[in-house]
C-alpha cells in the first residue's frame, strides 16, 4: 500500500509540475505583458492544448491498454512512435502553411509566426506526452518525474531569459515552451532508438490501436470546448484585452484544477482495484476530498485580493500584475465550478468499472453545449463574469447527469449535510466579503472557524477511512 501511494505521489507531482508551469511564470507575464498581450498569449495557449488532443488521436488510451494486453511491447511502441512521427510532420505542416489564416480566425490580426512556432512545439509534443505515458505503464515513477521535472526547469529558466533580460513577450515564452518539450525529447531518444525500429511497425496492429482510441476523441473535443470556449468567444465578443484579464485570473483559478487532475491520476487507480463490498472507503475517501476542496475555496475567497494587493504594496510584486486586479472577483466563481468537476471525477471511475464509457461524450456534451450557448448570452451581458458564471454552470450540468446515472451502478455516500454547511459558511462570507469589505483580522477570524469546524470533520474521516484501510 505504501509503495503504492509513493508511486502515485510522485506521477501526480510530474502531472502538476508540467501542467502548472504556466500558473509559476504568472507574475513575470502579468507584469510584462500588457492586458492585449497576454490576451494573445493565452489564445495561443489555448491553441496548442486542443491542437495536442488531435496530435495524439486517443493514441494515449490506446497504449495504457495495448500495453498490458500485448507481451510485444516493441511491436506497440514502434506502431505508435512511427504513426505519431508521419502525422505529427503532417500536422505540423498544415498549422505552418495555414498560419496567416488560422491567426486571423482565432485573433482576427496576422500572428502568424508565433502559431509556425507553435506547430514545432505541437511536433515534439506528440512524442514528449507519449514518452510520459509510457514511463508511467512500465512503472517507471521516478524517470517520469525526472522527465517532468527536466521540462519545467529549462521551460522556467528560458521563460525568465527571454522574457525578462532579453524583452522578447510572446516570442520568448514560445521559444522557452519549445525548449521545455525539446528537453524531454532529447532524454528519450535513447528510449526511441532502443525500443522503436521500422521493422517491428504493424498497419495491423495501428488499425486495433486507432479503432480503440478514436472513440475517446469526441468526449475529449467536448471536454476542450468546455475548458477553452470562453476565452475564444471572448475574443469575437470583447477585444483581447478583455481576453487577457479573464485568462490571467483564470490560472490563479487553476490552483484547483491542478488538485483535482493530479487527485484523479491516483483516483482512478484505486478505485478500480476495490470492489463494489468497498464502497464504504470510496465514500470516504470522496467525502474527504470534496472537504479539502472547500477549504482551498474558502481560503481563496477570503484572503486572495488581501494578498495579490498587500504584497505588492509592501514588497512590490505580486502574482499577478496591477494592470490584471480588476478581473480577481471571478476567481471563487470559477473556482466554484470547479467543486462540480471534482464531483464528477470522482463519478467517473463508476463509468470504467462498469464498462459504460460510451456515455462519458454524453455527459461532456451538456457541459459543452451549455458552455457555448451561455458564453454567447451571458458574455454580452456581464463581460467576463458572463463568461465566469458559463464556465461555472457549465461543470453543473456535466457533473450533474453524470452523478445522478453513476450513483445508481456504484452508489458513493456524500456526508451532503457536513458538505452543504461548509459550502453555504463559504458562500456567504463570499456574498457578505463582496458588500461590506471585512477587514483583515475580520477575514482571519473567519477563516480559523471555517477551518475549525472543516478539520474537524476531516480528522473524523481520515480516522474511520485509516481503521478501513488497516
Amino acid at each position: 500500500m505504501l509503495k503504492f501511494i509513493k508511486n502515485i505521489s510522485l506521477y501526480i507531482i510530474g502531472y502538476i509540475l508540467i501542467r502548472a508551469i504556466s500558473f509559476f511564470l504568472l507574475p513575470l507575464y502579468t507584469n510584462s505583458f500588457t492586458k492585449e498581450e497576454f490576451g494573445v498569449f493565452s489564445v495561443l495557449f489555448i491553441f496548442i492544448a486542443f491542437a495536442q488532443f488531435f496530435y495524439s488521436y486517443g493514441m494515449d488510451a490506446s497504449l495504457m491498454k495495448f500495453f498490458v494486453k500485448s507481451k510485444n511491447h516493441k511491436k506497440i511502441y514502434s506502431t505508435i512512435f512511427i504513426s505519431l512521427l508521419f502525422s505529427s510532420s503532417f500536422f505540423s505542416a498544415l498549422i505552418w502553411i495555414f498560419s496567416t489564416q488560422i491567426s486571423f480566425l482565432l485573433l482576427k490580426v496576422d500572428y502568424s509566426y508565433f502559431f509556425k512556432i507553435a506547430s514545432i512545439i505541437l511536433f515534439f509534443d506528440s512524442f514528449s506526452f507519449r514518452i510520459l505515458v509510457v514511463h508511467r505503464m512500465e512503472n517507471f515513477p521516478i524517470r517520469y518525474l525526472l522527465f517532468s521535472l527536466t521540462s519545467v526547469i529549462v521551460t522556467f529558466l528560458a521563460n525568465f531569459y527571454f522574457i525578462y533580460f532579453m524583452g522578447w513577450g510572446i516570442v520568448g515564452a514560445l521559444y522557452s515552451t519549445l525548449l521545455g518539450s525539446l528537453s524531454i525529447f532529447i532524454l528519450s531518444l535513447p528510449f526511441i532508438i532502443n525500443r522503436v525500429s521500422f521493422s517491428h511497425f504493424s498497419f495491423l496492429t495501428l488499425k486495433n490501436l486507432l479503432f480503440f482510441g478514436f472513440p475517446f476523441l469526441p468526449s475529449i473535443i467536448f471536454q476542450m470546448i468546455i475548458d477553452f470556449s470562453d476565452r475564444q468567444l471572448l475574443v469575437y465578443l470583447t477585444d483581447l484585452e478583455t481576453v487577457g484579464l479573464y485568462s490571467a485570473s483564470y490560472k490563479i483559478s487553476s490552483i484547483l484544477l491542478f488538485l483535482i487532475s493530479g487527485f484523479r491520476l491516483g483516483w482512478e487507480p484505486f478505485f478500480l482495484k476495490l470492489n463494489k463490498n468497498k464502497s464504504d472507503i470510496i465514500s470516504k475517501v470522496s467525502n474527504l476530498f470534496i472537504l479539502f476542496l472547500i477549504t482551498i475555496l474558502l481560503f481563496t475567497i477570503l484572503f486572495i485580493e488581501p494578498i495579490i494587493i498587500n504584497s505588492y504594496k509592501f514588497f512590490k510584486f505580486s502574482i499577478i500584475g496591477e494592470n490584471f486586479w480588476s478581473a480577481l472577483p471571478i476567481i471563487p466563481i470559477i473556482m466554484f465550478g470547479y467543486l462540480f468537476l471534482a464531483l464528477y471525477h470522482l463519478q467517473m471511475p463508476a463509468i470504467f468499472y462498469f464498462n459504460k464509457t460510451s456515455l462519458l461524450p454524453l455527459f461532456r456534451f451538456f457541459g459543452a453545449f451549455s458552455n457555448i450557448i451561455l458564453n454567447l448570452l451571458l458574455i454580452p451581458l456581464w463581460g467576463i463574469f458572463g463568461a465566469a458564471m458559463a464556465t461555472m454552470f457549465s461543470f453543473i450540468f456535466m457533473a450533474v447527469p453524470m452523478f445522478l446515472y453513476t450513483n445508481k451502478l456504484f452508489k458513493i455516500e456524500y456526508n451532503w449535510i457536513i458538505i452543504l454547511l461548509y459550502l453555504t459558511y463559504t458562500l456567504m462570507i463570499y456574498y457578505v466579503n463582496s458588500i461590506y469589505s471585512i477587514n483583515l483580522l475580520g477575514l482571519i477570524m473567519l477563516f480559523l472557524l471555517g477551518l475549525f469546524m472543516i478539520v474537524n470533520e476531516l480528522k473524523k474521516t481520515f480516522l474511520l477511512l485509516k481503521k478501513d484501510l488497516n
